[in-house]
């Protein structure tokens, strides 16, 4: 799994193909070699045990295909889009085989905040003196996208760092700590006043598990400390570009994106059943309001993306899924109030209140850290088994030996 997340650091490669220049990501190339050679060599065969998000995938699957062939309008995007889909929900039977260390995932994220500060030392930081703040923006990014998508990405990294610091030795702690330190540094220089609001929003929502979870107030203390460690170590540029777009939302809104969110309903009132096609709404949006690329030409909110693209007989199943694994944390969070349950259940809220105003499911990079994510998550039959083993002792910073959960050790 860790070689997986470090070929899709690597972007890919742009192939011409008629008048397009799709981006075929290493990952797909790589992708087919390690799964034959894990299935092959060590027995490592997705799961998909997990019957109700298993059936509900199916049902997206079979709506995708129909809604793909009721629209030829471009089915190369349908295509596309299926295909990111299915590679996701392939990391989520992969990763309940065999769940990644959440130190791979702390390093893997910290990778990304590192690209990001990158990008800000050589791109956007000698832009800011004489562009506008909100062109400057539209700079930040990096190869696994734009600013705002890889803000959703760290969403659901950063808590999972933070919250196994106590129980890590020495050395791993330390490092940790700088991986959780780089990480909130380079969500800073994304300029994501979207992905900063819904960060705090979640915390503060999941503020009484955490007390439940064992949250103390030298924890607020040793929380301060890093905060005001990221204050000092902070560029000023992005510090002052942040302030400079809450100010700017502040006094006036987003009328481009509130029309986007306009279009793509009377999308999905003109086609209910099946939607205008998946990856297809940027073509119809393209066609009724061209002055909008420059937001992505998408939807910006999921449940609009999901029913605007697929309707009802597609875009209903992915929500449930959604609603399903966050249902599942929540209910995760409140009877196993272990720090990590309560770090997932903050992950999963926060990112999916950024998808209400940043459609970032439509990419392949965000899906896979997604359902990556979503596999360390108990279904139901595995909560009731930790239940009844034990109680619960510590907090673990990987997968437990011998097992699939990550969860607990059991004494």
């Amino acid at each position: 799994m860790r070689l997986l997340l470090l070929v899709l650091l690597f972007g890919g490669l742009s192939i011409g193909v008629g008048d397009r220049s799709p981006t075929i990501l290493y990952l797909d190339l790589f992708l087919p070699l390690w799964l034959a050679y894990q299935i092959y060599f060590g027995n490592c065969i997705p799961d998909f045990r997990d019957r109700k998000t298993t059936y509900l995938a199916i049902a997206c699957f079979l709506a995708f295909l129909a809604s793909a062939i009721a629209n030829p309008l471009d089915v190369f995007k349908s295509v596309a889009a299926i295909k990111i889909y299915c590679i996701g929900f392939l990391f989520y039977g992969l990763a309940r085989r065999k769940p990644p260390s959440l130190l791979t995932l702390s390093l893997w994220g910290a990778a990304v905040g590192v690209l990001l500060l990158y990008n800000y030392i050589h791109t956007w930081a000698n832009l800011i003196a004489t562009m506008n703040i909100v062109a400057v923006k539209d700079e930040v990014g990096i190869t696994l996208g734009r600013s705002n998508y890889v803000a959703s990405i760290l969403l659901m990294v950063i808590p999972l760092s933070i919250v196994t610091l106590p129980n890590e030795s020495r050395k791993k702690r330390w490092v940790k700590f700088a991986c959780c330190i780089v990480m909130i540094l380079g969500l800073a220089s994304t300029l994501s006043r979207g992905a900063l609001a819904a960060e705090c929003v979640g915390l503060i929502i999941c503020l009484p598990l955490m007390f439940r979870a064992g949250l103390k107030s030298r924890h607020f203390l040793a929380g301060a400390m890093v905060l005001g460690l990221v204050y000092l170590l902070l560029p000023s540029d992005i510090l002052s570009a942040n302030t400079q777009l809450y100010e700017l939302k502040f006094a006036n809104s987003d009328a481009r994106r509130l029309d986007l969110m306009r279009e793509t309903w009377m999308d999905f009132q003109a086609n209910p059943l099946l939607g205008v096609g998946p990856g297809q709404l940027p073509t119809w949006i393209g066609l009724h309001a061209v002055e909008y690329e420059i937001l992505g030409m998408n939807a910006h909110n999921l449940v609009l993306n999901a029913l605007g693209e697929m309707g009802v007989l597609g875009g209903v199943p992915l929500l449930l899924i959604v609603a399903l694994l966050l249902g599942r944390v929540w209910r995760n969070a409140c009877a196993l109030k272990t720090p990590l349950a309560v770090a997932l259940c903050v992950s999963f809220t926060a990112v999916l209140l950024h998808n209400m105003v940043e459609a970032s499911f439509e990419g392949e990079q965000f899906q896979i850290v997604f359902w990556i994510t979503a596999a360390l998550v108990p279904s139901g039959g595995e909560q009731q088994h930790i239940k009844n083993g034990s109680p619960v002792t510590s907090w673990l910073a990987g997968p437990a030996s011998g097992g699939r959960q990550p969860w607990t050790v059991l004494s």
